[in-house]
């Protein structure tokens, strides 16, 4: 009896240890280890390039990460392939050419900005060795925010070469290093990159006893503002306009003005005309110099030319005197000086 039931437990021990190798093994699959260094081949073979790094795991934030790039460059031989999409007129160049200005390091997680560039390619050495060059680039990355990965990917975009244009320029062609798995230590919990939005449901609003004569008050001391609003307004649009004193002028002239016109001038008139003029500009009690000199102070007069001026009130004398009458010309003068001393506004 001791023995079957020791038998059945080592049973059920190596059970549930072969489950739990399982689920590891599972779990591992899930995310692809950190690895260094990997390869690729691109133009027909005549480039290989190797990115790798010295640590592949157990960077944490703030931790300068360097990267290596080797680039080793076949010559041209016998057996090389001709690229299949040449451009018209070009040739091959004995060696691949690399862009080393032109590198740019593009970052890749499944987050953005997890990894940072630190440094663009810090160092570079090339070399030659069995006929081949090589060409060794270093630079730096790292990380700097809180996050649930425990790994990210890296690798660089470069330009380069094979082919030469008929001009001697460099046919250059974009391509991107293999990606390289780069592990990170854990930096934050559920809890810290998790948005908890809380209740958002619509709540009514409160009601408080106390706010109850404001809401009736004051529409009631808005009343006496609304009633000066609405008087203002009625004075300003439905009142009539009070005519300056241009405007009440011409109100007793344009009668005038179009009968004379019509029937000729008469003695009465010049009457009319003359003392709206006068009354215009208060010079009813003046005659000769005091006339002159009233017309020459006159505030409404001052931006115009007194030659005008005295072209009108110096008809004054013709029309008065016996015998004396105003040419067609003299009139049309006589009306067109009235116009410029007194404006219609």
């Amino acid at each position: 009896m001791t023995q079957f039931l020791t038998s059945g437990l080592k049973t059920l021990l190596l059970a549930l240890l072969s489950a739990l190798l399982l689920l590891s093994g599972v779990a591992r699959a899930e995310e692809a280890e950190p690895s260094s260094p990997v390869r690729a081949s691109i133009a027909d073979e005549r480039i290989n390039v190797y990115l790798g790094t010295p640590r592949v795991n157990g960077y944490g934030i703030g931790d300068s990460i360097p990267i290596t790039i080797v680039f080793e460059l076949l010559p041209l031989d016998r057996n090389t392939k001709r690229p299949s999409n040449p451009l018209p007129n070009s040739r091959q160049l004995e060696m691949p050419q690399i862009n080393v200005s032109g590198l740019k390091m593009q970052i890749q997680s499944a987050e953005p900005l997890d990894v940072e560039m630190l440094t663009p390619a810090a160092q570079v050495t090339q070399y030659e060795q069995h006929g081949r060059q090589y060409l060794k680039i270093v630079f730096y990355v790292w990380t700097f925010v809180t996050t649930q990965k425990t790994q990210v990917e890296v690798k660089a975009d470069f330009m380069y070469a094979t082919m030469q244009l008929e001009d001697g320029q460099p046919d250059w062609r974009k391509a991107t290093t293999p990606s390289i798995n780069i592990g990170i230590r854990r930096t934050s919990t559920d809890n810290q990159v998790t948005i908890l939005e809380g209740d958002i449901k619509e709540k009514a609003s409160p009601q408080i006893p106390a706010t109850l004569p404001f809401l009736v008050g004051a529409p009631l001391l808005m009343l006496p503002l609304f009633l000066a609003l609405a008087f203002a307004g009625y004075a300003r649009f439905m009142q009539p306009r009070k005519l300056s004193a241009n405007e009440e002028s011409w109100l007793l002239l344009d009668p005038v003005l179009t009968e004379a016109s019509r029937s000729g001038f008469t003695l009465a008139h010049y009457k009319q005309i003359f003392y709206t003029l006068r009354r215009r500009f208060a010079v009813l009690a003046f005659d000769g110099d005091e006339l002159t000199q009233a017309l020459r102070k006159h505030k409404d007069l001052a931006g115009v030319d007194f030659a005008v001026v005295e072209l009108v009130f110096g008809m004054e004398s013709i029309f008065y005197a016996r015998g004396n009458s105003a040419s067609e010309e003299q009139s049309k003068a006589f009306i067109e000086g009235i116009k410029l001393i007194l404006p219609r506004h």
